[in-house]
């Protein structure tokens, strides 16, 4: 499947909304995403999420 994900801290994170991960990084501290930020969100495959605690939750929600 492919999911929204962001590159921070040196490890690939599942997208849960505007402002957060699914681990709860808080990736966007502004009140308005700005574009610069939604140019960071791909959309690729959930098979290269480098962060353990996103892929967990994911797997745990189903």
């Amino acid at each position: 499947m492919i999911y929204p994900l962001i590159k921070e801290k040196d490890q690939i994170h599942i997208v849960k909304d505007s402002y957060y991960c699914v681990c709860g990084l808080e990736f966007n501290t502004e009140i308005v995403i700005k574009r610069k930020t939604l140019r960071k969100i791909k959309f690729i495959e959930l098979g290269q999420v480098t962060c353990e605690k996103c892929v967990l939750k994911l797997l745990n929600q189903k």
